[in-house]
């Protein structure tokens, strides 16, 4: 689901980053790896459920998502390599081996503009639910 339109995108970084047909191929999977990170929060409760600023900056990491898959292309999404290393010769330095050592399989496909921004909303919730959490009550007679 996309929560910004080309007019948003081209306010905030102008047009010369990208054109319309480029942003409408990138926007969905930008807006959907934003809704995988924040859990879906937003995409079950609905844009309009959050406070204006709140919205304004989730408007902004998808902005910053759709960028960072426009400059290093959309196979970063899946492949979480952002072209890092090079060949010269016989010699081949892969600089991508530290960062899968450094943080989990959304290291390299996410924009880290649109988690800075995403920070500061509450939206980035690293908690794991688990049933034996003493705070649910399904398990406990009431």
């Amino acid at each position: 689901m996309a929560y910004i339109k080309y007019a948003d995108f081209t306010q905030f970084y102008g047009s010369d980053l990208m054109d319309e047909e480029t942003f409408n191929s990138l926007v969905n999977p930008a807006c959907s790896k934003i809704d995988e990170i924040t859990r879906f929060k937003v995409a079950e409760e609905g844009l309009n459920s959050l406070a204006p600023f709140i919205q304004e900056l989730f408007k902004r990491a998808c902005m910053a998502q759709c960028a960072y898959y426009g400059y290093y292309g959309l196979e970063v999404a899946y492949t979480g390599v952002a072209g890092q290393g090079f060949t010269v010769g016989k010699v081949s330095v892969d600089s991508t081996y530290q960062s899968k050592e450094s943080a989990g399989r959304n290291y390299n496909s996410l924009s880290p503009e649109a988690v800075s921004l995403l920070e500061q909303t509450g939206l980035l919730n690293r908690s794991v639910g688990v049933f034996s959490d003493p705070s649910l009550n399904v398990f406990w007679p009431i």
